[in-house]
Formats: C-alpha cells, sequence, structure tokens
C-alpha cells in the first residue's frame, strides 16, 4: 500500500487530546502540522473531553491521545488516571475507532499503566512519540494498518459507505427536493403503524442495492498472526445471522425472524411476514417451535460404502454383527452435517450458532400469539437471508402435495435381515 492510498483509506478527521498540543516545540505540535500539511483535518483537545462528545468521534479516522496528561488543579492522580482509563473504554466500546496512545515512556511501561481489559485490546496501539517523528508519520500508520484487518477492513468498507449514502441523497434531492416529503405521505396513508420502518426500510434497501465495487487487499486479509479459534468462529458466524437484544440494543417493535425464550427451554420463532406485522400495532405473530441441538447428536462424516463393507468383512460374529448394526443405527439417528450445510427432513430447519446454540425448528409445531404476551421473552433475531430462507422452507412444507408411497415390493430385497 503506497502513500496516497493510505491517504485515501484514512481521510476523515482526526482527534488528538494532549496538553502540549499548542506547543510549538513539542513533538505532538510536529505531529499535528504534519496531519494538516496532509490535509488532514484536525480536532485538538488540551486534557479530556467529556464522555458526551465520544458520539461525535464516530466519523473520525482515529484517536490520538497522550497518556502523560497532567490532571486540572483540585483531580487527585488516581482520579484523572480512572477517568483518562474510563474514556478509553468508552471509545472502545461506542465506536470501532482505532486508538493510539502516543508516549515518552518505553511502550510496554506504558502499556503496563493500563487496566487488564484494556491491555489486551488489539484496537489500542501504543507508541513513542520520539519513534513516529524518526520513523516519519506515514510509515508508521502504514505498518499499523497493514497488520491490523480488521481495521483495514472497516476503513475500506466506511469509505464505499460513506461515499454510496451521499451519492444516493444527491440523487435523490436532484430528481426532487421534496422527495422525502412525497415518500413518507404515501408510506403513511399505506400503513399508519408501519410507516416509519417502511421508510426506514426504503432507504436502506436503495442503499444496500447501490454498494458495489469492492476493494481489498488480499495480502492485508491474509496478513499471519490472527488466529481465529473455533469458538471465536463461533461467534462471528452468529454476528452475521443473529442480532442479540440486550439493554444497548432493545426492541419495542415487532420484527420477522424474533426469537423469544419458551418453555422447557425451547424457543419460538415468528415467521410472519414484515409487511404484515408492520400494519397492526399489537401484531399478531406466526410461531414455530424450535429446541437446541446438543453438538454430541451432530456429524460431519458419513460412513461410506467402503469403509461399511470393510467392517462387516472383519465381522465373523453375529453377536459382534448386531452390536455394529446398533452403532450404525445410532450413528444415523444423529444430525448430518455435510459441505457446509445440515441434512434435514421436510418439516424442519437447522440454523446455527444462534444464541451459542444450533437450534432445530419444528413445522409442525405451530402456533399463533400477540406480541405483547411474548415482548418480555425476546432474545433477539435472526437475519436476512437466514430467516428467508426458513420461511421459504416452511411455505414448501406447508402447500407439499401428497402421492401415493411407492410398494417396496418392487424392488428386488437383495439384503439379509439380522
Amino acid at each position: 500500500m503506497d502513500i496516497n492510498e493510505l491517504k485515501r483509506l484514512l481521510k476523515g478527521f482526526i482527534v488528538i487530546i494532549d496538553d502540549e498540543i499548542e506547543n510549538e516545540d513539542s513533538e505532538i505540535y510536529r505531529i499535528k502540522e504534519n496531519f494538516k500539511t496532509n490535509d488532514f483535518p484536525v480536532v485538538e483537545y488540551k486534557t479530556i473531553p467529556s464522555q458526551v462528545i465520544i458520539d461525535s468521534f464516530l466519523n473520525a479516522s482515529f484517536i490520538v491521545m497522550d497518556w502523560n496528561l497532567i490532571p486540572a488543579a483540585g483531580i487527585p492522580p488516581i482520579t484523572f488516571n480512572e477517568n483518562k482509563q474510563e474514556f478509553v473504554r468508552q471509545i472502545l466500546k461506542k465506536t470501532f475507532c482505532p486508538v493510539f496512545i502516543f508516549t515518552t515512556k518505553e511502550e510496554d511501561e506504558a502499556r503496563d499503566e493500563l487496566d487488564d481489559d484494556l491491555q489486551s485490546n488489539k484496537r489500542i496501539f501504543i507508541k513513542k512519540k520520539a519513534d513516529i517523528e524518526a520513523n516519519g508519520l506515514f510509515d508508521c500508520l502504514k505498518v499499523w494498518i497493514e497488520s491490523a484487518p480488521s481495521a483495514y477492513v472497516f476503513k475500506e468498507w466506511e469509505s464505499l459507505a460513506n461515499r454510496t449514502m451521499h451519492n444516493m441523497f444527491i440523487e435523490l434531492y436532484e430528481h426532487s427536493p421534496g422527495w422525502v416529503q412525497k415518500i413518507w405521505k404515501k408510506m403513511k396513508l399505506d400503513n399508519e403503524h408501519g410507516a416509519i420502518f417502511s421508510f426506514g426500510d426504503f432507504i436502506s434497501k436503495n442503499f444496500n442495492t447501490r454498494l458495489q465495487n469492492y476493494k481489498f487487499e488480499s495480502n492485508i486479509l491474509e496478513c499471519d498472526g490472527h488466529e481465529c479459534h473455533p469458538r471465536e468462529l463461533s461467534k462471528v458466524l452468529e454476528c452475521e445471522r443473529y442480532m442479540k437484544h440486550n439493554e444497548d440494543n432493545p426492541t419495542e417493535n415487532a420484527y420477522t425472524g424474533d426469537l423469544f425464550s419458551s418453555h422447557n427451554n425451547k424457543y419460538l420463532l415468528n415467521i410472519r411476514a414484515q409487511c404484515d406485522i408492520a400494519r397492526e400495532s399489537d401484531p399478531i405473530l406466526y410461531l414455530i417451535e424450535g429446541e437446541k441441538i446438543e453438538e454430541n447428536t451432530i456429524r460431519t462424516k458419513d460412513i461410506t460404502p467402503d469403509c461399511l463393507k470393510s467392517i462387516i468383512t472383519d465381522i465373523t460374529d453375529n453377536v459382534q454383527l448386531q452390536k455394529t448394526c446398533t452403532i450404525i443405527k445410532k450413528h444415523y439417528k444423529k444430525t448430518l452435517f455435510l459441505h457446509g450445510t445440515f441434512i434435514e427432513k421436510a418439516n424442519e430447519k437447522i440454523i446455527g450458532p444462534i444464541d451459542s446454540k444450533f437450534i432445530k425448528f419444528d413445522f409442525t409445531q405451530f402456533e399463533v400469539r400477540k406480541f405483547s404476551e411474548l415482548k418480555d421473552n425476546i432474545l433477539g433475531r435472526i437475519l436476512a437471508p437466514h430467516i428467508n430462507q426458513i420461511q421459504q422452507k416452511f411455505s414448501q412444507y406447508i402447500v407439499r402435495q401428497g402421492v401415493m408411497p411407492v410398494p417396496e415390493e418392487l424392488f428386488a430385497d437383495t439384503t439379509t435381515n439380522t
């Protein structure tokens, strides 16, 4: 990645928090001026700002913070250190913005001053101010971005998303400055209760269909040193197909894909179409029941004919043969997972990881309930396209055409019953 490409990727304002930011003889002043010379807008703070302002950092390229800040008069050093640590913690919680801690100390010494949870956070990068000046600001940033795939992907996608979003609104405005009023009135006339969702969905779908020309450098995506263990991979996959509800992500309205807890550790999944749900103040939900699949009941390998032949050839004793048949029957009772998908019956759909589990939904267990009855039991929402797959398979199941079974007598029985 060359310097011009790096500048394109990191375009946006930079936040610098340093009590020497106005001192022309300081290292951080020279670093700030270097940013400005390269057309990066800089937002300056001489002390830790209020946490309320963190939401304004959502579009920042990154945040530079001096770890040797001097507390204001009257603030005890211990209190100031706690405030400093909590400020960084809130930045990491509310934004995906990387935090650079610039210090005059050695990197290991500065890291030891962080709380345990911050020490292990890979979105915090500690650099000596002298090293930044000696090695070149953008050379240091280049090394950082090439060794941080998540930050690189975020910046590439953010750049594309921002450009797409602005182009979309420019185009809509050029077609008609009053497009918002026209679309809103139409949505409200058609759907009084769900107009806000319908309007937001109109914008979101328009935006998503315009995203194109993705650009990622494979050498950064493939860089070493970032292993993803099975448990971590499970959480990543769950994030792609399931959104958990909590205090930071509450819900007031019903949606297709809502997942609720039910009796006997079972689940209820709403599969009713969103366009129907949005038309009612307390919508009726169409629910199918699901239950957790134990991991030890999932098999990822099938018994091949050659394997079965070798087993039976080695068995000469009838007792052993009976035991082998029992083992094979138990094997086939397990849920088979092959080539990235579950082999399912016509009346079921298996999906996971959801709520840290794999769940089997049974289409024969169907019920209708009001959202108000289940609202307090909501766990999260299964996301598209996974909820769409469940809806499609359910629709195939309820409209299937029954046919006469084929008599077994048509086939010659070449097996020997044991």
